[in-house]
């Protein structure tokens, strides 16, 4: 179930939780890494666990993250929509959005996870076109989270370890892509393609692009979205800029000119202008007043 709601973390935040860690990586993590296993673990029912992940989205070294609830609810947050998960989701958090997820107080959720990071995660979700912050499916794959648990339970070789994960995790994100496309075919045109917008991790699709993807011409793209949503694809891609860029001017660490780069303006002159002609305020002092309020 989804429904709007949330703020972004403002900073990264864990709040301890009775789990049973059935794998911690003695090793640090190397860029180019094929595949690095973090943690896996076993989240047993507690009414205060919350986890919140701060990300700027510039930076995108994050975790992966895949989680298969047993029992219990328990909800995500993440870019405006709050998902519930129960007994049989399997829910996966990409590697580059803030996002927050909690136990039901009332019936805290168990659940088995693995974080993950490496460029075999990266190119088989780009070869699934798999771009969403967040999949929350209802589907069985108990078998191969048990075969995960069984691969980090016993002795093995590093190297055989990955191997057999890796076979694992490519078992599971083929059957996310399974089911993200059984779903598409309930739902219309319109909503498809705000879905292909929200899911898009970076900010350059132009509505022509958005109209080849779905092998329909520019106007027709258009009117369709404009007669369910009331604005324009491309009025909608620009609003969603300013969101992300509003989330962005929040982090002093995050230069403007960065922040132009990444949400796919021309200039840094280009992305101060549009900022200025939707909100009222330069970056600048979009900045200042956010830092400023309590």
């Amino acid at each position: 179930m989804i429904e709007n709601s949330f703020e972004n973390p403002k900073k990264s935040f864990k709040k301890s939780a009775f789990q049973d860690f059935i794998y911690l990586s003695p090793f640090g993590y190397k860029m180019g890494d094929m595949l690095y296993v973090e943690s896996m673990g076993m989240t047993q029912p507690t009414p205060n666990y919350r986890i919140e992940r701060y990300r700027t989205g510039v930076k995108r070294f994050g975790i992966y993250v895949f989680e298969y609830v047993y029992s219990g609810k328990g909800y995500i947050e993440c870019d405006g929509i709050k998902y519930s998960v129960g007994p049989g989701d399997l829910y996966f958090l990409n590697n580059n959005t803030s996002h927050i997820y909690y136990s039901d107080p009332a019936d805290p959720y168990r659940k088995l996870w693995i974080n993950v990071r490496g460029t075999l995660i990266s190119k088989l979700l780009e070869a699934y076109e798999i771009t969403a912050p967040v999949v929350v499916l209802h589907m069985d794959v108990k078998e191969q989270f048990e075969a995960l648990r069984t691969i980090f339970s016993e002795e093995m070789d590093l190297q055989d370890r990955l191997f057999a994960t890796g076979l694992r995790l490519h078992e599971i994100i083929a059957l996310m892509d399974k089911g993200l496309k059984k779903n598409e075919v309930n739902i219309d045109l319109a909503q498809r393609l705000k879905m292909y917008i929200d899911n898009r991790m970076d900010f350059s699709l132009t509505v022509e692009q958005l109209a080849e993807c779905f092998h329909l011409n520019s106007n027709y793209t258009t009117s369709v979205f404009k007669r369910r949503y009331g604005i324009t694809p491309k009025q909608y891609m620009l609003e969603r800029k300013m969101t992300h860029a509003k989330q962005l001017l929040t982090n002093q660490r995050c230069e403007i000119k960065e922040i132009a780069a990444t949400l796919s303006f021309s200039s840094v002159y280009h992305f101060s202008n549009t900022f200025k002609r939707l909100t009222g305020q330069t970056p600048s002092e979009f900045r200042r007043t956010s830092l400023q309020q309590p």
